[in-house]
């Protein structure tokens, strides 16, 4: 219910709004002076003011300003005889008067319309105040999330240096490798866009790639870098960067979705692999391509224990001759090989590591 408030210090003409209005809709203040009607707009929460021009001690002018430094959004309205028109117009010109009302009125014909009127106005104002506080509310939350996905951006960089850092850390440790985890991460996406995987998989796809091997670092130098073939025991120790690698991203969330490809990239669909002997189904597809990838990469490189890196068409011969034994994926192989055929620099590359 809407509150008005009627200011005129004539006694006769509140009696007479009193008598007309009682029915009305709407809650109505009366006050016989601008000091009265002040207090009460301190004190209540008022929606129209309609206040005569000429009072004694505050005149109107005086008293709608006072009221909208109280109050802004109080719709006002003045009311007046003809010998002030003069200073109607300057309260007009000085203040945001709604309407003004030529006395004497009539209360049906010319008071209440008005009346009517602006309480639609006050409602106007306080819905539009509403919505501009609303409004208000979801720009701070959209500067809040735009400031989140600022700082989760930073990180994401940030998580990207994390990640070439520790790599290049274990190609340092690695002395014949330089260059694989590129070569890896290149070609694997490569494959992973035949295979149309999404930006995101081949993120993780990439991401995986470039740390399969981050367990090394835990491996002893002279194992790792031993010329000539490894003994049993010694070949048991360096299975372990398998486990060595999943241990040190574990606790990472951003990389959880790489763990697989670190911990599985030496499984066999048909079992025979490590750590965890895990067969077809149980291996998924980002492992299998850097698996095969790695293999790969490491049969056309030269290594401590082979100095002489294999041709691509040797390589292939092996791939495929594990594609029969059951040990590889036969699709994955066949990419990689259309992509070596239409590219035959492609285990050359060593570009920096790029991320989507």
């Amino acid at each position: 219910m809407a509150n008005i408030l009627f200011v005129d210090d004539e006694e006769n003409i509140l009696k007479s709004l009193k008598r007309a209005l009682i029915d009305e809709k709407y809650s109505c203040y009366f006050a016989d002076s601008a000091k009265k009607g002040l207090e009460i707009i301190k004190n209540n929460e008022i929606d129209v003011v309609v206040s005569d021009m000429r009072m004694p001690e505050i005149d109107g002018l005086k008293f709608l300003q006072q009221v909208q430094a109280i109050s802004p959004d109080i719709v006002k309205i003045i009311q007046s005889g003809q010998a002030d028109m003069y200073q109607l117009i300057s309260v007009i010109n000085t203040i945001d008067v709604f309407n003004f009302i030529l006395k004497p009125w009539d209360i049906d014909l010319t008071l209440k319309p008005i009346i009517n009127k602006a309480i639609s106005q006050a409602k106007l104002i306080k819905s539009n105040k509403e919505l501009n506080k609303e409004l208000a509310e979801k720009l701070r939350e959209l500067e809040i999330k735009h400031f989140r996905l600022e700082k989760l951006t930073e990180s994401l960089e940030d998580s990207n240096s994390v990640i070439i850092t520790i790599a290049n850390a274990v190609e340092a440790k690695d002395m014949e490798t330089n260059g694989h985890v590129n070569r890896v991460a290149y070609l694997s996406q490569k494959i992973g866009e035949k295979l149309e995987l999404s930006h995101g998989e081949i993120d993780i796809l990439m991401k995986g790639a470039i740390l399969h091997d981050i367990g090394k670092i835990g491996i002893p130098d002279i194992i790792l870098n031993k010329p000539g073939p490894l003994t049993a025991e010694e070949f048991e120790i360096m299975k372990t960067h398998t486990i060595i690698g999943e241990n040190i991203i574990k606790s990472l969330k951003s990389f959880e979705g790489i763990r697989g490809i670190i911990r599985h990239h030496h499984e066999k669909l048909d079992g025979s692999g490590y750590p965890d002997g895990l067969n077809n189904g149980q291996i998924d597809i980002y492992t299998r391509i850097v698996a095969i990838v790695d293999i790969y990469d490491a049969l056309t490189s030269d290594r401590p224990y082979r100095k002489c890196a294999m041709s691509q068409e040797q390589a292939f011969t092996i791939l495929k001759n594990d594609v029969k034994k059951g040990l590889l994926d036969k699709t994955i192989v066949e990419i990689l090989e259309k992509e070596i055929l239409e590219n035959p620099n492609s285990n050359f590359l060593t570009n920096s590591l790029m991320f989507r």
